[in-house]
């Protein structure tokens, strides 16, 4: 516990001593009250004064309740007779009920919101603090023959004066008890929504405060009777207002629990969805919003939502929400609502706005790595057409050409006037040599990118694959138009690579192949009824199609349980406007 709290302990127990002291003082001259009542009225105002400055040390309210209690514990002591305390209990004798009316009107904030109030609020001071220095100055009831009441330092005691001055008293307190009853019903006209459901039992419970001052001021003083009962309903009344704060600290706090809830909600509601509808709830504000910042950039929230006039309401008043120094958002709501509230929904509100930040600028990074993929794969593709090209074009075209030369010098050989037996034979072996040569070299261009599947399309370069493949190979494409050269390509190699693998590895007897197109998605499947057990693990040439595949948003999966075979699917989409 901090230095000021164990001060606002001390405080406090002095306090409660001090009323402690008060009722002993009551029930010795046997003072004609209730004195749980009275004490309980004056504990109320003292604890709740108590927890004001604990929790909000920067706001006057806890300080006027904790003045308002001491207040009601003082007119005791004037029955001891002690000049200076005698002084302090005649002030203290209304006292109680003009801070209370201070409290109400500048409730919760602790500041009077309006020159009418502030008027208000300074004239009933004033002139309560007039007519009991008038009081004290005329009112000396041992010097008029009561020998058994309480002597009163009065210098000019004058029987007459003090009629006066107590027909005056009652007509001032008639008028202020009046004026505040107004000045209560003016604050509830002007009102928000959340300020009448949050705050209207403390304006109905002090507005009867007001209006039982009103009665009592035109009933003479009597310890028992009517007026006696006015006095004690308003005893009871007046600590509605303790009670009301009280009860706003335990909501708010019951609201501060439910942060971890707010945020586990913002955090699934992205900015830019019904947000609003959740500050709402926690605010207890169906007007609330929340205005994010355009820019993740450091801006000037205030001017920005000045500038947007996103304020309209006068009731209204805006809260910055920021994280590390930076303002990122604001939040609009009512100006009643408890600052310590709004804190935390805003707290609530950066922890959220923050983590959808740091989602956005995750997704771009993977976006913009999805695209550098798609592009990698793309340029690769084309080098690959560019080189089957060369190698179609140039290379394989030479040798064509040697081939034909080869075999027009083997036929001159065989026709010449002395023919060579060797030189023909040599000749042969290097024709059969560029031929290998030949289908060597056509076979690399077509693994690098076969021209038939730019010339004809997938179909029918998955229709070559599986006649040159040595087991049993069906086919079946539905396929009604071209997918694009990325989608095809990708296709034809994983086509391609788990056919290879078949032969290689699963010892089958034959596979099938199914090419279809539903919902904008090419699916490419190939199955075997091989022995199974094969892996995409690293180093493998279905492993090695992964990026391709995942470069165009697609998926690869393979199903190979022992014994049972071999599926590959791939799933690779194909949007509208790309089909051909």
């Amino acid at each position: 516990m901090n230095r000021r709290r164990w001060l606002l302990g001390a405080m406090l127990a002095v306090a409660i001593a001090f009323g402690l002291g008060q009722e002993a003082i009551s029930v010795h001259y046997r003072t004609p009250e209730s004195h749980l009542l009275d004490f309980l009225t004056g504990l109320s105002y003292l604890i709740a004064g108590a927890v004001c400055l604990d929790r909000r040390p920067g706001n006057r309210i806890g300080g006027l309740m904790f003045f308002a209690g001491v207040a009601w514990f003082l007119p005791p002591y004037s029955i001891l007779e002690v000049a200076p305390l005698t002084v302090l209990a005649q002030y203290a004798n209304v006292l109680p009920v003009c801070l209370l009316a201070h409290i109400v009107l500048a409730y919760p904030s602790g500041h009077l919101s309006t020159r009418l109030e502030r008027v208000f609020v300074a004239t009933m001071y004033t002139t309560m603090a007039g007519l009991n220095t008038a009081s004290l100055l005329v009112f000396d009831p041992q010097s008029w023959g009561c020998a058994e009441c309480s002597a009163m330092p009065a210098p000019w005691p004058d029987e007459q004066a003090w009629g006066a001055v107590r027909t005056t008293s009652d007509i001032v307190s008639a008028v202020l008890a009046f004026g505040f009853v107004v000045a209560v019903v003016m604050r509830y006209r002007r009102s928000t929504v959340i300020a009448r459901r949050d705050l209207l039992p403390l304006w109905v419970g002090s507005s009867m405060v007001g209006l039982l001052v009103f009665l009592e001021s035109l009933t003479p003083d009597a310890p028992t009777g009517f007026p006696y009962f006015l006095f004690q309903i308003r005893v009871v009344l007046m600590m509605v207002v303790p009670l009301v704060f009280l009860y706003g600290l335990l909501a708010q706090r019951t609201a501060r629990t439910s942060m971890g809830g707010l945020v586990v909600e913002l955090d699934e509601v992205p900015v830019g969805g019904d947000l609003d509808a959740l500050l709402s709830r926690a605010l207890g504000d169906p007007n609330a919003r929340l205005i994010v910042a355009d820019s993740t950039e450091q801006v000037d929230i205030r001017a920005w939502v000045a500038d947007a006039g996103l304020v309209a309401a006068e009731s209204q008043t805006l809260t910055v929400v920021e994280r590390d120094g930076r303002e990122l958002a604001a939040i609009i709501h009512e100006r009643s609502i408890e600052p310590d509230l709004v804190a935390g929904v805003a707290t609530a509100s950066a922890l959220a706005i923050e983590n959808d930040y740091l989602q956005r600028e995750l997704r771009n990074q993977l976006e913009e790595v999805r695209a550098s993929r798609a592009r990698i794969v793309a340029a690769a593709d084309e080098e690959r057409r560019r080189v089957e090209r060369d190698l179609h074009d140039g290379a394989q075209q030479r040798l064509l050409t040697l081939a034909l030369a080869l075999r027009r010098a083997r036929m001159q050989a065989a026709d010449g006037p002395e023919p060579d037996p060797k030189l023909e034979l040599t000749l042969i072996q290097a024709g059969d040599e560029l031929k290998l040569a030949i289908d060597e070299l056509r076979e690399l261009a077509r693994g690098i990118h076969p021209a038939i599947l730019t010339d004809s399309g997938l179909g029918t370069a998955v229709v070559a694959l599986a006649d040159r493949t040595s087991i049993p190979v069906d086919v079946q494409s539905r396929l009604d138009r071209r997918p694009p050269a990325s989608v095809e390509a990708a296709a034809y190699f994983v086509v391609s690579e788990a056919l290879a693998n078949i032969v290689k590895h699963a010892e089958a007897d034959k596979a099938s192949i199914r090419l279809s197109c539903p919902n904008g998605v090419l699916e490419v499947c190939v199955i075997d009824n091989g022995r199974g057990g094969a892996t995409m693990a690293d180093g493998s040439g279905l492993h090695g199609l992964l990026d391709r595949v995942a470069a165009i948003n697609g998926t690869l999966d393979i199903v190979s349980e022992a014994g049972c075979g071999t599926t590959v699917r791939a799933h690779l989409p194909v949007t509208e406007g790309d089909a051909r």
